[in-house]
């Protein structure tokens, strides 16, 4: 009997026979079963097929059965076409990750017969998931062979959340943000599951090595991938310089990174496998000619060529305006955003630890230009816990640190030439929410991993009460 294809990434396994997947995916799900539109195909093709490699890569780390791999890409794209016409982001290669993260857990759900539960971060539940193999081979193997077989088991022996985050990093080279768009997660949750993906291997690799800096673990990750801003970067730097244990951690991961390059992890999807999806997929339509005959005459282009011209320069003027201040805006979030990551390291959150605003504001007179107002909203639900001296865009600036339930809100405050008062936006960077706005010759920037209404609150009634505080 063989293996069919009954709904999205649902397998019946009857004496399953891997020769016959080929004819089992284009008997599953035929191509007239959606809707034939030759430009929306062009587009999709367009977008979708050069993944397929990468796509194909992931379903093999975590299937573990190139059969499957192919059943759970030709599903993935089939569930990426018939919701085509809503994608609106993020980038398509992490949007197929995530199509494809949804196949395979219901694949083993199917076979574990019991309801698939959340992936959870903590090594119990890690150890515990469906997708993890008991570990074959002995800590020192990788020490002693080198190879590339050796690798992929080791790579293969990881839990699930730690494997897939590491090979979405490693083998098909996402950022990130990436990442954290295609497995549903922060990233801090990204950045933490590939610190520890990665220490796994290295204990396997290198038998004795000191433990690095604990608070420094996760920023030399970042370093080696070049995800952190020019200062923290430095910082970062300047500590490995004066850091033998440090020193070592990075070189220790450098290396094993370039033998990692040399072991050739990457699958290449079979070609059965792209002339099912050619087939399943519609077709495109043909190009259109390119030797039609102009009805206007040489003059009348050469008039419009100039008017156009002058129209175009001055857009472009003003555009370049526009898009750099963008950049800096863009530059000054993301560095705030990394601002509050470093901050969340233990001993970084609290320069003066108090409750009491009375305490926390004299604190910073003396080392900025204009201390930042500091307001006691315990009452509303939002604990002040301190406050620090932080460093933005290599400015001097101030965070005030209050609390919600377990979550950390950093309310950094820096003083600007702009005295308009600019009502709060609300924007997501890195997973985390930003809430922004100015008054009064001050920036604000309220940052946190809490819902984006409990932030709005939070700058909301902030807001109020500086604002009686003023009338008062």
């Amino acid at each position: 009997m063989q293996s069919i294809i009954i709904g999205p990434g649902q397998w019946l396994d009857a004496g399953r026979a891997h020769a016959d997947s080929a004819t089992v995916g284009r008997a599953a799900m035929p191509a007239n079963t959606t809707q034939h539109d030759p430009e929306r195909a062009r587009r999709f093709r367009e977008a979708a097929l050069p993944h397929l490699d990468d796509v194909y890569t992931l379903a093999r780390y975590l299937l573990r059965d190139a059969s499957d791999a192919e059943d759970a890409v030709q599903e993935c794209y089939l569930r990426a076409l018939k919701h085509f016409d809503t994608y609106r982001g993020p980038a398509m290669k992490p949007w197929l990750f995530a199509i494809l993260r949804n196949v395979c857990r219901a694949e083993y759900a199917r076979r574990a017969a019991s309801p698939n539960t959340g992936i959870d971060d903590t090594a119990e539940a890690a150890e515990q998931t469906l997708w993890r193999e008991e570990q074959q081979t002995p800590e020192a193997e990788l020490l002693r062979e080198r190879d590339a077989s050796t690798i992929r088991r080791l790579v293969d022996t990881l839990a699930e959340p730690f494997k897939e985050t590491f090979v979405l990093r490693e083998i098909n080279d996402l950022s990130y943000r990436e990442i954290a768009d295609a497995i549903g997660a922060p990233v801090g949750t990204v950045m933490s599951r590939l610190a520890r993906a990665r220490a796994m291997l290295r204990s396997a690799w290198l038998r004795e090595q000191e433990q690095p800096c604990d608070e420094d673990e996760i920023l030399i990750h970042a370093l080696i991938d070049n995800e952190l801003d020019a200062s923290h970067a430095r910082e970062v730097e300047v500590h490995i310089a004066t850091c033998r244990r440090c020193t070592a951690e990075l070189n220790s991961y450098r290396q094993m990174r370039e033998m990692m390059n040399k072991a050739e992890l990457r699958f290449t999807a079979p070609a059965s496998l792209r002339q099912r999806l050619d087939e399943l997929l519609p077709k495109p339509a043909p190009a259109v000619p390119s030797n039609v005959t102009p009805l206007t005459s040489r003059r009348s282009v050469l008039r419009g060529f100039a008017l156009g011209s002058a129209v175009s320069a001055l857009a472009a003027t003003l555009l370049v305006t526009v898009v750099m201040r963008q950049d800096d805006q863009q530059m000054i979030e993301s560095e705030i955003v990394s601002s509050h990551l470093r901050s969340l390291q233990p001993g970084h959150l609290i320069d003066v630890v108090s409750t009491d605003q009375h305490t926390v504001k004299p604190w910073f007179n003396g080392k900025l230009d204009v201390s930042p107002p500091v307001i006691d909203l315990t009452a509303q639900g939002f604990t002040l816990i301190g406050g620090r001296l932080d460093y933005v865009n290599d400015r001097g600036i101030g965070a005030v640190v209050y609390k919600r339930r377990a979550h950390v809100i950093n309310l950094f405050v820096a003083q600007t030439s702009n005295t308009a008062h600019k009502p709060a936006k609300m924007e997501t960077i890195q997973g985390f929410n930003i809430r922004r706005w100015s008054d009064r010759g001050t920036n604000f920037w309220a940052v946190s991993d809490i819902g984006a209404d409990e932030l709005a609150e939070f700058g909301e009634k902030f807001e109020a009460a500086a604002q009686n505080n003023k009338e008062g």
